[in-house]
């Protein structure tokens, strides 16, 4: 049985190399050139920590192409990993997903499974249903990856659902356990359920998730005010095991290509049902003010306007900048005539700043700190915590990711909720 996968993007791959390690023939298709022709030389068109060797494991069972007859000639599972981003008006654009649905129809002479894992507003599956013939069936299996963490996430995920048309489908149900089979040998959770709710259980996680960051990052900014200490805030609130010790850190707020497109996505759902929806609003709105926070702090403390930034993308382990906060951050920096030396732990396509005015792509980290007077760490890499073992004395060092907590450290040190002192 070979299995076809539509997108191969980090969804799309790490399908592919889950199904790869079980030894299952996988065809990979995708409509970007030169992301087939880098996989067709055994490199991920990303990059994201430790998943190299998972894929060069499943690298014999996998094949690449633009062409997606290739796949429909060949497989009776298809997955589907296209992206369906953020629209105007807060909605999914779910035309790449119909696009592929209906080449996939149009092509398909034989029986197949459709197993969307692309992002869809409640009630999309149902419609899907509707454009495709009676041979082909269409199961919805939301994602629930983490950057930063996707290998450890294939090897162990935290729980698997499927949403079915008919929840009483046993022949598709045993078609999925074989698919994982694996999992459930491990005990790992399986829901099936129906379309709608499968929708709105991916919703529902990532906007609690940055339900919690916009949370806590409002209890920063009530700790700046009133010279109450975040970290000690966090780490008692940690110890209640109904809140979780997860996402609970003040910071510059989240980013990534999910959060903020998933919030927009649900706060409109929730409007076409007259349901109200300003506790999504709200949540958005926080994480755009803690930019803002943190642009005071950097201008109302800077030395020079001449600042560095320690990390572009919007967490530690991948190379995605999407929504990053430091950019944005970077952003208002620029508009506000502040020169910007950037430095990244991996190699980033930073081709929006490319040749402007006051950006500096600095590629040697101990010449970066020794050069600029204030420092401004945006992301969690590891590296950036032997900023402590050099002369900072005179520096300001804005550390919006608590990397050097408890360090004695001889520099001016700035947080958000730290009160301009740093936690003992």
């Amino acid at each position: 049985m070979k299995i076809g996968i539509v997108g191969c993007g980090y969804v799309g791959m790490s399908v592919a190399i889950n199904m790869g390690l079980k030894n299952y023939d996988c065809v990979c298709c995708d409509i970007i050139d030169k992301k087939i022709e880098k996989l067709n030389n055994g490199k991920l068109p990303f990059y994201e920590y430790d998943l190299d060797e998972l894929f060069l494991k499943s690298y014999y069972h996998l094949k690449f192409t633009t062409n997606i007859k290739d796949v429909t000639d060949t497989c009776e599972i298809i997955y589907i990993a296209v992206a369906t981003p953020s629209m105007d008006n807060g909605r999914c654009n779910v035309s790449y997903l119909e696009n592929v649905i209906k080449d996939i129809n149009f092509l398909s002479t034989t029986k197949k499974v459709l197993i969307i894992k692309s992002t869809c507003e409640v009630g999309t599956t149902e419609k899907l249903c509707k454009i495709v013939n009676p041979n082909i069936s269409i199961i919805f299996s939301p994602e629930f990856l983490a950057q930063g963490q996707i290998k450890q996430n294939i090897l162990n995920p935290q729980r698997l659902v499927f949403g079915l048309k008919n929840k009483q489908d046993e022949e598709l149900k045993k078609l999925i356990k074989s698919l994982y089979n694996n999992e459930l040998e491990k005990n790992i959770n399986i829901y099936f359920t129906d379309y709608n709710t499968a929708e709105l259980a991916k919703y529902s996680c990532n906007c609690f998730l940055a339900m919690k960051i916009s949370f806590i990052n409002k209890i920063s900014e009530l700790c700046n005010e009133t010279n109450s200490n975040i970290c000690d805030i966090e780490s008692i609130m940690k110890q209640d095991p109904r809140i979780g010790d997860k996402y609970l850190q003040s910071g510059l707020g989240f980013g990534g290509s999910c959060f903020i497109k998933d919030l927009k996505a649900l706060a409109t759902t929730l409007q076409d049902y007259s349901i109200d929806n300003s506790i999504l609003k709200d949540i958005l709105q926080i994480n755009d003010i803690q930019i803002i926070n943190a642009f005071k702090m950097i201008t109302n403390n800077a030395i020079e306007k001449k600042v560095l930034i320690l990390g572009t993308t919007f967490k530690k382990h991948t190379g995605d900048l999407t929504n990053s906060p430091a950019i944005r951050l970077i952003d208002m920096l620029l508009k506000n005539h502040y020169s910007v030396g950037i430095y990244d732990c991996i190699n980033i396509a930073l081709s929006c700043y490319e040749n402007k005015k006051n950006v500096t792509v600095e590629k040697n980290f101990n010449k970066a700190v020794n050069k600029y007077n204030d420092i401004v760490i945006c992301s969690d890499w590891e590296e950036f915590k032997k900023i402590k073992n050099f002369d900072l004395k005179g520096k300001n060092i804005y550390d919006f990711k608590q990397l050097l907590l408890n360090e004695n450290i001889n520099a001016n040190i700035f947080g958000l909720g730290f009160c301009k002192q740093y936690c003992n």
